[in-house]
């Protein structure tokens, strides 16, 4: 995010074959390639990986070092971030859920408008009719 919002202020400064805009799209293509790797390295992981990896994290000795207290962190964030994930998941089902029934609303009211607008034409039809026959009759 740091990296693009730089590249996005240097082009408000610089032109596209700037050397500084073209070192940060490097450096924006290598951040982006890393991340893909990350990615792509997570998808093997499964629960029983990460149940293995809580029981390794208890029974390692709490020493001076922090090896043990990094593995529990990390597999606390993973954690985190799962819950997260399952969020998010539910706010978009949520959401999808409101636009359908937004949509639907839409569909009956534009229906009821188009009829509304139709009775006010054959009023106004008929009020000038009305005002035509009252004005032969008199």
């Amino acid at each position: 995010i740091t990296a693009e919002s730089e590249l996005s202020f240097l082009k408000t400064r610089y032109t596209d074959k700037h050397s500084k805009v073209v070192s940060k799209k490097r450096e924006l293509l290598s951040i982006r390639a890393r991340q893909q790797a990350l990615i792509e390295s997570g998808k093997g992981l499964d629960a029983t990986n990460i149940d293995q990896l809580w029981q390794m994290a208890n029974t390692l000795p709490s020493g001076n070092d922090n090896e043990s207290n990094v593995l529990v962190s990390q597999i606390l964030a993973l954690e985190e971030a799962k819950n997260n994930v399952l969020q998010h998941q539910q706010e978009y089902d949520m959401l999808e859920k409101q636009v359908n029934s937004v949509s639907e609303r839409l569909l009956v009211t534009s229906d009821i408008e188009k009829q509304l607008r139709k009775l006010e034409r054959d009023y106004d039809v008929k009020q000038s009719l009305y005002k035509d026959m009252l004005g032969r009759y008199e």
